[in-house]
């Protein structure tokens, strides 16, 4: 799963800036200005997602707002305007991001205490390392002209690591609260 989430997150993530200069001609301040406000609205995002959990189960919550991100990952580079764009990719951001406490949380609640740390590093050494394949495709591809295959390709990716996360973790969500 943190394979595949991480090559997603590959795809996207370290070309976003490039992207949008070439799409929509946005300056260094626009993106700036972009990348900034997405880190505000993830905050508010995993405060979401902790409200979420705790009415509906970590594991339900999890799901439910990434596979929000993934549509909106499909929607992004059909979007007509940088406003528009920067809009989509904000929440989109947040939504996906937003949940890593849960995750975290989640995986350091079923490891023993002994190889909780080991258990953590090698979830992200996996994430990081896939992370790392994804921009070498992408920058091929935005610079062969296609500026949407990146972001259907991460949305695939990131589909299949959700629909895994629930299946797997299912039966370890929380009770939900009444």
């Amino acid at each position: 799963m943190n394979l595949l989430n991480g090559l997603g997150v590959g795809f996207v993530g370290p070309m976003i800036s490039y992207w949008f200069a070439t799409k929509f001609g946005a300056t260094s301040g626009e993106i700036g200005g972009t990348l900034a406000a997405t880190f505000v609205v993830t905050g508010f995002a995993a405060l979401l997602s902790g409200y979420l959990a705790d009415r509906v189960g970590m594991v339900r919550a999890v799901v439910w707002l990434r596979l929000s991100g993934v549509l909106l990952m499909c929607a992004l580079p059909f979007m007509p305007s940088f406003a528009l764009a920067f809009v989509i990719y904000a929440v989109r951001s947040a939504l996906s991001r937003g949940t890593q406490g849960a995750r975290s949380a989640l995986g350091a609640s079923l490891t023993g205490e002994a190889r909780r740390g080991f258990s953590l590093s090698m979830n992200s050494f996996f994430t990081r390392a896939a992370s790392a394949v994804g921009p070498t495709i992408s920058g091929w591809l935005l610079e062969e002209g296609s500026l949407a295959l990146p972001f259907v390709v991460a949305a695939g990716l990131q589909l299949v690591s959700t629909a895994l996360y629930g299946l797997f973790f299912r039966g370890y969500d929380v009770a939900r609260r009444t």
